[in-house]
C-alpha cells in the first residue's frame, strides 16, 4: 500500500459521553469530516418519585434514579420552592437530606410535619443535547 493513500483513524474522546472519530486525513485537508458519535444515550428517568403517606414526626423519602445523568438534578416543592441542586442541600440542611450515590438522588424529609405537605418532583437540567426532565408528580401526605 503506498503511504501517500493510508488512512489511519484517531479516536479522540472530549468526554465520558461524547466520542469524536476522525481520520488522519481528514484532520490534514478537511477537519469539517470530524463525525460525533453519542454514547450511552438519553439522559432519563429509572426511578421517579411515588406519593408517600406519613405520620408526622415520621421521615418521608422520595427516589429518584436517572441513567446517562449529563445535566443537574434538583428537587423542588410546588415546582418553585427549590431544595436542592446537585449534592447541595439549599434549604434547612436539619430538616431535608439527599441519599445515594451513582445514578440516586433521594430526598429525605426528617421528621416532617404538617407543612411539609405537598407536591414533589425531581427535575434535571438540559444538557449534552440531553432535554431536561420532569418527574411525574410526588404527594407527600402528613397524618
Amino acid at each position: 500500500m503506498n503511504s501517500s493513500n493510508a488512512m489511519y483513524t484517531i479516536l479522540i474522546v472530549f468526554s465520558t459521553t461524547t466520542l469524536f472519530f476522525l481520520t488522519a486525513d481528514a484532520y490534514l485537508n478537511q477537519p469539517q469530516n470530524l463525525r460525533k458519535v453519542q454514547r450511552g444515550g438519553q439522559q432519563h428517568f429509572i426511578e421517579e418519585p411515588t406519593d408517600v403517606t406519613a405520620m408526622a414526626g415520621e421521615d418521608a423519602v422520595f427516589g429518584c434514579s436517572v441513567e446517562h445523568l449529563k445535566g443537574t438534578v434538583s428537587w423542588a416543592k410546588e415546582q418553585t420552592d427549590l431544595l436542592t441542586f446537585k449534592r447541595m442541600v439549599l434549604k434547612d440542611a436539619s430538616h431535608y437530606s439527599l441519599e445515594g450515590a451513582g445514578n440516586d438522588y433521594d430526598l429525605v424529609i426528617k421528621g416532617v410535619k404538617a407543612s411539609d405537605a405537598g407536591v414533589y418532583n425531581c427535575f434535571v437540567t438540559a444538557s449534552g443535547g440531553d432535554e431536561s426532565l420532569k418527574s411525574k408528580d410526588a404527594i407527600l401526605t402528613v397524618l
